[in-house]
């Protein structure tokens, strides 16, 4: 057996005595209700689900190969396959799924990809799926209007009648566009001002304060939403909802700088 055999039956053992210890902690407490939601289930729902997880998989899998191939012209699509299990793995096992993309990053470099290539395909998978999630939601809320309508009350604003849902509708285009024209002027200058310091004036500590804001920016944002918070609360920007709203844009803008 070869050393690279050796090495992936000891990855293989190691997931198989998780899988099994997850399972363990998951039904010990009362595993014979968990066998008979098991065996009660309708086989054939269950085969669906398993096959939409496969092409899901499958899907994911092409997608990455799609996009791979932009930068490497042969690039297998099992390579993108084994890429999309890792993604998930680490998504799984790490807080709010924070460590998927920094796995799929590094096994891109092993695959034959740069870095700097592998974060462009990240970024326009990451597109893809923000722009996917909005039609969806789109092609619901238009196919599925009058159900959510009918459940809910009506406002009479200058003799016109007016679902919860319209008004919501209403408010979350005006105070979207609020917050993104405000964000994106004052991450603009923010920007623009530190990109011109960092690359036409010379000073002491230019090099430290990339280095930091490099150090910086491989940190997931989460990692300082309690801190954010606090913050906030202790100043008061969480009791109303134009406070809330400028604190939503100053947290959007704060971190703008080292975007440079």
């Amino acid at each position: 057996m070869t050393k690279n055999a050796k090495k992936y039956l000891i990855y293989i053992v190691i997931l198989l005595v998780v899988t099994i210890l997850a399972v363990y902690f998951v039904m010990k407490q009362d595993p014979k209700a968990v066998l008979d939601v098991i065996l009660s289930c309708d086989v054939s729902w269950l085969l669906v689900s398993i096959l939409v997880v496969i092409l899901y998989f499958v899907v994911e899998g092409v997608i990455l190969m799609i996009l791979a191939k932009m930068y490497r012209r042969k690039y297998p699509f099992y390579k993108g396959l084994l890429n999309t299990f890792i993604g998930t793995f680490f998504s799984n096992i790490t807080p709010s799924s924070s460590g998927g993309q920094f796995a799929q990053a590094y096994t891109f470099s092993k695959q034959g990809v740069k870095v700097t290539n592998a974060a462009s395909i990240l970024f326009m998978h990451f597109i893809l799926y923000q722009i996917m999630m909005v039609l969806f939601s789109f092609i619901i809320l238009i196919f599925k209007y009058n159900s959510l309508k009918a459940t809910t009350s009506h406002i009479n604003i200058l003799g016109f009648n007016f679902s919860i849902i319209q008004i919501s509708l209403i408010g979350f285009v005006i105070n979207t566009f609020v917050i993104a024209l405000f964000t994106m002027l004052i991450s603009g200058f923010m920007v623009l001002a530190v990109s011109y310091c960092m690359s036409r004036l010379k000073f002491k500590m230019r090099k430290p304060f990339m280095n930091v804001a490099l150090i910086l920016g491989m940190f997931p944002g989460f990692m300082s939403m309690f801190a954010i918070y606090y913050i906030l609360k202790g100043l008061g920007f969480l009791e109303t909802g134009t406070l809330k709203q400028i604190a939503l844009i100053m947290v959007y803008s704060g971190g703008a700088g080292l975007g440079f």
